[in-house]
């Protein structure tokens, strides 16, 4: 087998996880938090206005407070129309939400979910299974894949979310 028919092969594979993905909505207590992938820019803006992929992550948890199910979408920015989009097409209405208090968060939130947001402290252990699944993720793009490529990033998100959810 060649590599272009390797790799033409994986992809339809990824597709076909990413349909998966799709079939299931979040409910219950969602953390939601964002993310932004690619190498260090220097002298650059870091942060939300950065240019590197921008990516919106929903993790439902149980009553004990463990993680359930992900969902991970790359965005073309991270205003509240976009926030409010992921949510409706991740999360049942009436999930109990949990994020920090980025202002793109709060209108498009509060119309269908009861939300409730903090001002992040990495000491409070706030949105740490959150951080664990993210950090995961950029590990495993770093390490398999050796880097990102921003058409691939939604195919990247969903090999990683099938390999982490529960069957």
């Amino acid at each position: 087998m060649t590599y272009k028919t390797a790799w033409y092969i994986l992809h339809r594979i990824r597709k076909a996880m990413k349909c998966c993905e799709e079939r299931y909505l979040l409910n219950g207590i969602v953390e939601l938090d964002d993310t932004y992938l690619g190498a260090p820019t220097h002298g650059k803006k870091r942060g939300r206005g950065t240019e590197k992929v921008k990516m919106i992550v929903a993790l439902s948890k149980n009553a004990a407070g463990n993680p359930e199910y992900v969902k991970m979408s790359d965005v073309p920015n991270l205003k509240g129309i976009t926030v409010g989009r992921f949510a409706r097409d991740n999360i049942r209405a009436g999930s109990k939400i949990e994020s920090d208090n980025a202002r793109s968060y709060k209108k498009p939130l509060a119309q269908k979910y009861f939300h409730v947001f903090e001002t992040y402290d990495p000491t409070s252990g706030q949105l740490n299974w959150m951080h664990k699944v993210i950090s995961n993720f950029k590990a495993m793009i770093m390490g398999t894949n050796h880097g990102n490529e921003k058409i691939h990033t939604a195919l990247y998100a969903a090999e990683y979310l099938l390999q982490i959810q529960p069957s």
